[in-house]
């Protein structure tokens, strides 16, 4: 039934990839198909050792970044501009 009302003119159209979309896929690309989960990636766990030094690193990013905004608004005061109210 499906068929004779799309052949009768019903439905939807059967529309042609614009040229820029043809012309980016790749043709040797290997998609998953529909309904198929990728492979399990491998995940590699922390150390106790490396959890503690990537804590450590944020929380010297995170000194650094309040001293730069110290000194900002200090310089600020300082030209006699006013930080914007919190």
């Amino acid at each position: 039934m499906r068929g004779a009302y799309t052949l009768a003119g019903g439905g939807p159209k059967d529309m042609k990839a614009p040229d820029f979309v043809v012309t980016s896929r790749k043709t040797d690309a290997e998609y998953l198909p529909v309904g198929v989960a990728a492979p399990a990636r491998p995940i590699r766990a922390r150390t106790a050792e490396g959890t503690r030094d990537l804590e450590n690193d944020l929380m010297g990013a995170r000194g650094r970044n309040e001293a730069k905004g110290r000194a900002a608004e200090n310089a600020a005061r300082a030209t006699g501009q006013t930080p914007p109210a919190q």
